[in-house]
């Protein structure tokens, strides 16, 4: 059963979220964007089985699972749905603004490594090369997962979205289609237009 969390704060989702974002912050002031992104890319030891897990991970950040969200609201509570839209419009906006607008040279790691061994293991993905930032999936599934961490009165609910959102973002950096920095400022997206969406419509629906 639903329920709106009227505190708009789940600690299971918010704190770890807070420390993600701190942690990977705090590596950007010592490590360059394209060492982190290295970093976190070596493959030549992961079993072909995580390059699977990853890209179905990476639906999770499609607009079509925010999408299908927002029907299952609407057909089990239509002010619930209402949030859902406005978290929805407020992180698509938001990222394309920035995206297609204000950062429409960002390039995306096929550009700076053309020649990197794992793009030959990601040959039947279409990988992407300009609007890198910021990670359009990651604040998707940060917008999606924190709402229903909201609207479901749950810390271990919480705590698995976290879990989902985090993974869709890290699989964009594993799946070649974006930097460290592109997920981090699309989590922020995320939460962000989420959290103000959720708190519009409980003073327009709820107060």
């Amino acid at each position: 059963m639903l329920n709106y969390n009227k505190k708009l704060f789940p600690a299971g989702f918010l704190i770890p979220c807070f420390l993600f974002l701190a942690t990977g912050g705090a590596m950007l002031l010592f490590f360059s964007n394209e060492d982190l992104f290295n970093f976190l890319t070596i493959k030549a030891t992961h079993p072909r089985m995580l390059f699977h897990f990853f890209y179905w991970i990476d639906f999770l950040g499609n607009g079509y699972f925010f999408l299908a969200v927002l029907v299952i609201l609407f057909l089990f509570n239509r002010k619930f749905f209402r949030a859902g839209l406005l978290s929805w419009a407020f992180t698509t906006i938001l990222v394309n603004i920035l995206k297609y607008f204000i950062f429409p040279m960002m390039e995306r790691p096929s550009r700076i490594f053309p020649e990197h061994p794992s793009l030959n293991l990601l040959s039947n993905m279409n990988i992407f090369s300009e609007n890198s930032f910021p990670s359009g999936h990651s604040a998707s599934a940060f917008a999606v997962f924190f709402l229903l961490s909201v609207l479901f009165r749950n810390r271990w609910i919480s705590i698995l979205s976290f879990a989902l959102a985090f993974l869709a973002a890290y699989a964009r950096v594993y799946l070649f289609q974006h930097f460290p920095a592109d997920i981090l400022a699309g989590a922020v997206i995320g939460v962000g237009s989420s959290w103000v969406g959720v708190y519009l419509y409980r003073h327009r629906f709820i107060d």
